[in-house]
């Protein structure tokens, strides 16, 4: 980069040294350039400026132009700056060119799970290279026909399968990088337990991984999932060391019995793990992981008597899952992100899920179904479907909350924050007093979002800064505040007459703009106005019933032909989404809202 400043005076040299940045691998700017005595700032005077060393230390122009070299320099350089014609008038400042801190890049998904293959993960057939090694039990459940092995068998033979659960956790703990350990469908595996050391193996790769799958028994098609009942973890990796990595478990259904986890660790030595097309059934815990790369997929997480996942990943992806039933009290959810306050992650992903029947109480949710506290960075939150039945929801039941840990005493953690955190094309109806709240979130968006507060309940759609969530300060530092939040081109739906559209009970940090929404609230608020939040004029709200802005009210929210949504957005400089909530592009007078009409 090269830095370029205007200067008359000699004292405004130092104003140039504290900006210079320079180009190629970076540099630190030092204190210390001041005015020679005597010279004061007037716009007459001409500087001169030279560099003191010959060579390694870039170059500056007559007209004070500082161009850094291109490789770090071995010492220390310095910049002279001197009145012209007077050689006693001179200042020095010493510049330190260090090397260039350049963020790696994103590590890569596990082998075959590149880019969309992640999604596709549950069509994937068993590999063909490697060993495959069959086990096939038949106990109580199993399907008609089921033919059960033998653990005298070599097990290298789909019709000579091996037999036990402990027989294929053997084998999978020995067997080579890029092998796999397929349960047969329709198969049964009742009253097992895992025994240590579980699954860990350390040749396991995330470029050769160990994959534990289902597979078709001779002439058989269409069973239903290998079934284990199991009484212990599922699949424990509690003290896994050394960086073990390179895991994938597809396709089996597994069931937990009274104080049972799914898949469960609490050491960062574990990486690259993909869980695809799994039933897990009445665990304790589901899925608890606090590992990088990790990909849930595709799997069915129900009936967990806490939490359905509870952890956090960098890089990883919760995608394309069914969350049912899951928790019992108002701590409990369906994703819980954090697990402890510093096991956040950065480039997390949450889509595409859908979560009913949230931390249950006598049939109804009392509980937040995605909750996330602690540390997160470049959160993504799209495309999920979040929705109780009816009036099923009492007013803890939040669709989607990213905020402090209220629960923890302050003082007692590391700071809390959400930055960069990107909420779009979600569907959220019938849950408490807030459909999404947030807290301690800075520059973050939300947008594309379809939002039906209950239908007697009410709520508040989207709960910037509540009061609740005010951050705390602690020996262990600060809370973030909110600052910078973006709420736009969202559709408010509620006909129950309570709903408010848009609230934030405090400022917070300021910076905040909301613009694009559309706000279609019977009988309820609008958007309350607080001092220090931006309101763009570009909203639009009714509180009285009308048939004017929507195709269907209630089922195609896209803005009808002359509805006053039509063309009535704001592009805000392209700071708007290219995309509606369909994924359709909107044009260059945009619709309010998060359907464009075509």
């Amino acid at each position: 980069m090269i830095v370029r400043r205007s200067f008359a005076p000699i004292v405004a040299v130092v104003a140039l040294l504290l900006a210079c940045g320079g180009s190629g691998p970076g540099s630190e700017d030092v204190l210390g350039l001041m005015p020679p005595p005597g010279i004061v700032a007037q716009a007459a005077l001409d500087v001169v400026w030279s560099i003191q060393e010959a060579s390694g230390c870039g170059s500056i122009t007559s007209a004070g132009v500082y161009t850094a070299p291109t490789a770090p320099a071995t010492s220390a350089c310095h910049i002279v700056a001197r009145v012209a014609n007077d050689t006693t008038a001179s200042s020095v400042a010493t510049v330190t060119i260090a090397a260039a801190q350049t963020p790696p890049p994103a590590p890569p998904p596990p082998a075959g799970t590149s880019g969309d293959a992640i999604s596709r993960c549950a069509s994937d057939p068993i590999r063909s290279t490697g060993t495959v090694y069959y086990v096939c039990s038949c106990d109580s459940g199993a399907q008609a026909g089921c033919a059960a092995g033998d653990d005298a068998n070599p097990g290298t033979s789909p019709s000579a399968p091996k037999r036990t659960f402990s027989a294929a956790q053997a084998q999978f703990r020995g067997m080579n990088a890029g092998d796999t350990v397929a349960l047969c469908k329709g198969g049964s595996w009742v009253n097992v337990a895992s025994t240590s050391p579980h699954w860990v193996n350390s040749r396991c790769n995330a470029t050769s991984t160990c994959d534990l799958r289902a597979y078709d028994p001779p002439g058989t098609s269409g069973r239903a999932r290998p079934y284990v009942d199991i009484t212990s973890t599922a699949m424990d990796f509690w003290n896994a060391s050394g960086g073990t990595k390179g895991y994938r478990f597809q396709g089996i259904s597994w069931h937990g019995r009274s104080g049972a986890y799914g898949f469960y660790t609490a050491t960062r030595n574990l990486s690259d793990v993909m869980l695809c097309d799994n039933r897990f059934d009445g665990f304790n815990v589901a899925v608890g992981p606090m590992i990088d790369r990790l990909y849930v997929v595709s799997n069915q997480i129900v009936n967990s008597a806490t939490q359905g996942f509870i952890g956090g990943s960098n890089y990883g992806r919760i995608e394309n899952n069914t969350f049912d039933n899951n928790g019992t009290a108002v701590g409990h959810h369906s994703i819980y992100l954090g697990a402890g306050i510093t096991d956040g992650g950065t480039n997390l992903t949450i889509r595409g899920n859908h979560s009913t029947r949230s931390s249950q109480s006598n049939g109804r949710c009392i509980g937040t179904h995605i909750v996330a506290h602690g540390q997160f960075q470049n959160l993504l939150i799209e495309g999920n479907t979040i929705e109780e039945s009816g009036t099923s929801a009492d007013p803890g039941c939040w669709g989607i909350g990213i905020l402090r840990d209220s629960e923890v005493p302050s003082g007692s953690i590391p700071p809390e924050y959400f930055r960069n955190v990107t909420i779009r094309g979600n569907t959220i109806r019938n849950v408490g007093n807030a459909l999404i709240a947030l807290g301690q979130c800075e520059s973050c968006v939300v947008e594309n979002n379809l939002l039906m507060p209950g239908p007697t309940m009410g709520g508040t759609a989207v709960y910037g800064t509540p009061n609740n969530y005010a951050p705390q300060t602690g020996t262990n530092g600060s809370d973030a505040d909110t600052t910078n939040l973006v709420v736009r081109n969202n559709t408010i739906y509620s006909t129950g007459g309570q709903a408010s559209g848009i609230s934030f009970e405090r400022a917070g940090g300021g910076g905040h703009e909301i613009y694009n929404n559309a706000v279609y609230v019977v009988g309820g608020s609008c958007i309350p106005q607080t001092a220090g939040v931006t309101y763009n004029a570009f909203n639009t709200c009714t509180t009285a019933a009308t048939s004017s802005w929507f195709v269907s009210a209630g089922s195609d929210f896209t803005p009808a032909a002359g509805s006053p949504l039509v063309n009535a957005g704001t592009t805000r400089g392209g700071a708007t989404p290219t995309i509606d909530f369909l994924g359709t592009p909107r044009d260059s007078t945009p619709d309010i809202g998060a359907f464009e009409r075509h």
